[in-house]
């Protein structure tokens, strides 16, 4: 009997040393190929420096100062800068997926380093219902909900804008 109840302790104490690797902790994901070319199509290429009134940008919509590049740059050197950018991105929503333990697949993980990389980390709050929906388990929700969530992104200066429109609908898929 003293045999039986020290192997039940012996496996319940090997159980729970084991138990947070066999849960599985979050592991790093890296923006993937589809995303450098999801981001290149929805921004486009510019060679030349250019401005929306907020910021300079070039190449694929990366942000840089005035003045910078005078003499343009190459497709290969702004997707350099791009996937340079997209590091940082990958670095705010993996810290964030790490907090709330959460897996996602590729394809999901690409969608939140294109927003981040559109709108900058500071979406991935709690406050905002598509962080809160993946913290609680993205699988609980329809997928009507998750566009929603995805399309309350859309606003301009306070309008709806038809290019972010479309982009959160496509990250969004």
């Amino acid at each position: 009997m003293k045999k039986r109840i020290l192997c039940a302790l012996l496996v319940f104490a090997l159980a729970l040393g084991v138990g947070p690797v066999a849960m599985g902790e979050y592991e790093n994901m890296d923006a993937s190929i589809r995303c450098v070319e999801f981001i290149e199509s929805m921004e486009g290429f510019a060679e030349r420096p250019y401005t929306d009134g907020t910021g300079w940008y070039i190449g694929y919509g990366v942000a840089c100062q005035e003045g910078d590049y005078a003499d343009g740059i190459s497709r290969e050197e702004a997707e350099q800068l791009l996937r340079d950018a997209l590091d940082d991105c990958a670095e705010a929503v993996n810290a964030y997926l790490r907090r709330c333990n959460a897996q996602l697949t590729q394809g999901q993980f690409d969608a939140l380093c294109s927003m981040t990389y559109n709108f900058g980390g500071t979406w991935l709050d709690e406050a905002n219902r598509l962080p809160r929906y993946i913290s609680r388990g993205i699988e609980h929700y329809s997928d009507r909900q998750i566009v929603n969530a995805f399309a309350a992104w859309c606003h301009s200066g306070g309008e709806v804008s038809e290019g972010l429109l479309r982009r959160r609908l496509a990250e969004a898929q």
